[in-house]
């Protein structure tokens, strides 16, 4: 009905074609433009519709547009900038402190998400009132240290405490829910208020809670309360989600609690991970429906308690295995991670760098903008249309690793002119700007620009600016003038790191242990 109106309105035919480019019907205007025989085409794809436009109509050269001119005076370098990045020597300690956390809502009359109820489980140590160790920790005290004129001067040194150390007996899961529309969210920041020495240092998870819950918390509880104030510091945004929020309190700076989204740690469905993990608490099935759930009748569901008590308790235990089996294989505290990324830099820096072999520079603001202009996105296109026959399928389990274990840019960075780089970059190994120039223009193209933010695959008539990494040269097809570089060492320095996630990856998935196969 939709296509049929623009079709009448712009007075054209419509062919409308389906996945496979086959024409699936023929939209005719009530009232055609009689002179012009002008057709549009448009494709469904489920249930939208995109343009289509016949490749014997493009044009095959590059658009004529103007590209900016690269300023060839700009510094690069500053070795002040540039430090090297030093192992660290001490290994994460495990924190058992986690708790998990979620938001049952319903929508109001005017379509916006209201929390009716929220829960919290967490993990509480319950030590022996009699049996204790004493053990003893050193700190470091200021003390008045006057010199022989008598001016005061302050020292540091190191006093011993004794401490009991008692029994911890066992650890303990509990679970508190708070109800109430428009109250919820206030009772449970005033109980981690209320409770401070317990929730102390807590890391509390919510499962994709970084686009959900704690939006919803912000908005109804955490942005005006008399308990704790946001540490902007703390609280970082990614792809519009919290992957990290923190909450201190305002009459104690020193206590903390930090919220984390474990969707980035663990990217499936609360049901399915659970499963795999076995955990205790199982994700209930749905036998209430939620759309039946009102923000004025969700007290006349007595089974939602037991639902949402699962939910909170299976994804506490899916976080506690996880973590306990991530630490005894890598000595990484998942509390100290945000995403899946994070914990494999750890991993990285923690088991596999060698600075000694391998040295690893930070770079400066300039440097780094340079090397990410070569950087672009994936690219899927069509190079074959139609009926192929007989053909394979190749399926790639993970490019990007793959290509990890190849050589790698590593060392401080060395800037150069290009009369140093001459003519000849393949002895070059870094990354490049200059010139490019297209000589074969029957071959795919294989640089990209980006233009009117489009990632484009064009012929270039003309001499057109480019930053690219000196292992895609293509003399064959290009031709290029290069005026700067900036060259790295070449090495191996991430081959290990790749290896054994696959080897190991695929060692616990064989063994029944989708924890560390799904961290690997």
């Amino acid at each position: 009905m939709t296509i049929q109106q623009a079709c009448d309105y712009i007075r054209l035919t419509i062919e409308k074609y389906d996945n496979t480019y086959k024409k699936i019907k023929v939209f005719t205007p009530k009232n055609p433009i009689k002179t012009n025989k002008k057709v549009l085409e448009i494709q469904q794809v489920n249930q939208h519709c995109v343009a289509l436009i016949r490749k014997a109509d493009i044009i095959k050269k590059q658009p004529s547009f103007v590209m900016p001119e690269i300023d060839v005076k700009v510094p690069l370098e500053k070795d002040e900038d540039m430090v090297i990045i030093k192992k660290k020597r001490s290994y994460d300690t495990y924190n058992p402190k986690i708790a998990s956390w979620d938001i049952e809502t319903s929508t109001d009359r005017f379509g916006s998400h209201i929390p009716y109820a929220v829960g919290i489980s967490w993990f509480e140590d319950v030590y022996s009132k009699t049996e204790y160790m004493m053990l003893t920790k050193t700190k470091k005290v200021r003390r008045v240290n006057p010199d022989k004129s008598g001016v005061k001067k302050f020292i540091y040194v190191d006093k011993d405490y004794e401490y009991k150390q008692y029994k911890l007996i066992k650890r303990e899961k509990r679970t508190k829910m708070f109800w109430g529309v428009g109250t919820c969210m206030k009772e449970l920041t005033k109980f981690l208020y209320v409770n401070k020495n317990l929730f102390r240092g807590y890391t509390m998870y919510a499962h994709n809670g970084g686009k959900y819950d704690v939006p919803l918390a912000i908005q109804n509880a955490f942005m005006d309360n008399p308990y704790f104030y946001i540490d902007g510091k703390g609280c970082l945004e990614l792809n519009n989600a919290w992957i990290g929020f923190t909450l201190r309190a305002k009459d104690d700076k020193n206590f903390v609690i930090r919220f984390k989204d474990s969707f980035r740690l663990l990217p499936m469905g609360l049901d399915k991970i659970c499963k795999e993990l076995k955990v205790e608490h199982q994700k209930l099935p749905e036998t209430i429906s939620h759309d039946d759930i009102t923000l004025t009748n969700y007290n006349t569901f007595p089974a939602l308690k037991t639902y949402l008590k699962h939910d909170l308790l299976g994804l506490l235990e899916v976080m506690d295995k996880f973590g306990r089996d991530v630490f005894n294989e890598l000595k990484i505290d998942i509390t100290r991670c945000y995403t899946g990324a994070s914990l494999s830099k750890k991993n990285f820096f923690k088991n596999y760098y060698n600075p000694s072999k391998y040295p690893i520079y930070t770079l400066n603001d300039r440097l780094d903008k340079f090397v990410r202009d070569s950087y672009f996105g994936g690219r899927v296109e069509v190079f074959k249309q139609g009926e192929i026959g007989k053909c394979y399928y190749y399926d790639f389990t993970s490019l990007y690793p793959d290509r990890g274990r190849m050589t790698l840019p590593y060392g401080k960075p060395e800037v150069i002119e290009y009369d140093n780089i001459g003519q000849r970059p393949d002895k070059f190994f870094g990354f490049l700007q200059g010139y490019v120039k297209t000589k074969d223009f029957n071959a795919i193209p294989i640089h990209a620009i980006y233009k009117d933010s489009r990632l484009i695959f064009p012929v270039f008539e003309n001499w057109t600016p480019i930053t690219i990494f000196s292992k895609e040269i293509n003399t064959d097809i290009y031709e290029y003038k290069f005026f700067k570089g900036v060259k790295f060492s070449e090495g191996l320095f991430m081959k290990g790191l790749f290896t054994d996630g696959f080897n190991l990856k695929a060692k616990h998935i064989k063994e029944g242990n989708p924890a560390l196969s799904q961290a690997f």
